[in-house]
């Protein structure tokens, strides 16, 4: 792909969008169905004023959602890094939600910008919660998905770039190039892989917020909404061995 301007590469996102949902075909249910279940409990999440702990958790949780929609909407325009970006930015959502629960008196210090805890925890929420686990048990296994979206969108790193490589050898006029596009090149295998891997971290977030303030803050029984949840991810873990990173092959 040669880009001349801002314009045809926002075009190109366009086309890389059409070109994803035509690849996912019945596969883009998996995001209909994980989308319909943040909305059915959006409203339990409003954000209440009159309890800090629930405005603050109400906020993050509404955070979460708002980077489901953008990380996902980057992937279908072939931008894997800023995709996993929004996957990191909502588990440290999720973090600072579960440590507002188990620290209540510390909930406010999240808004003062300079309170000590903002260096000392929220800055590091993950290492904060990955160093206590005993502390946050729920969160173990988000921190392996913290770390893994890391490596695509904290750092200029090799594997926010691999996609987006290309090593061109003209063998007639003896010349080598390199390029690197701004999109990336992924096949349709690897494109579903990285998909249920996307949906399999905000589920796992929408499951902290669910049983950490949905089930023991606001103490809400629903067995229908719990079936339709074990449900998905029954499914969604049958696609993700169906569809294993290369890597984990």
């Amino acid at each position: 792909m040669e880009e001349t301007n801002i314009l045809e590469f926002i075009g190109f996102e366009q086309q890389n969008t059409l070109i994803s949902i035509a690849n996912l075909k019945s596969e883009l249910g998996f995001l209909i169905e994980l989308d319909g279940i943040y909305q059915e409990v959006k409203n339990s999440f409003d954000p209440n004023i009159d309890n800090i702990v629930h405005f603050m958790t109400g906020v993050m949780f509404l955070k979460t959602r708002n980077e489901l929609y953008i990380g996902m909407s980057q992937l279908l325009r072939s931008h894997l890094s800023k995709a996993f970006l929004s996957l990191r930015i909502a588990i440290d959502s999720a973090f600072n939600a579960y440590y507002f629960t188990e620290n209540p008196e510390h909930t406010k210090d999240f808004t003062e910008e300079n309170s000590p805890l903002q260096k000392k925890i929220f800055w590091r929420i993950k290492d904060h919660v990955s160093k206590n686990p005993k502390k946050f048990p729920l969160a173990k296994n988000l921190v392996k998905i913290h770390d893994f979206a890391s490596n695509f969108a904290a750092h200029s790193s090799i594997q926010s770039m691999v996609y987006k490589y290309q090593h061109i050898i003209n063998e007639e006029q003896k010349k080598e190039e390199v390029k690197l596009n701004f999109f990336d090149g992924l096949d349709v295998p690897d494109f579903l892989s990285y998909y249920f891997k996307l949906l399999k971290g905000y589920f796992m977030i929408f499951q902290l917020f669910y049983n950490c303030f949905y089930k023991k803050e606001l103490r809400i029984e629903n067995p229908y909404r719990d079936r339709r949840i074990a449900t998905f991810e029954t499914k969604l873990n049958s696609k993700m061995r169906q569809y294993p990173l290369r890597k984990e092959k």
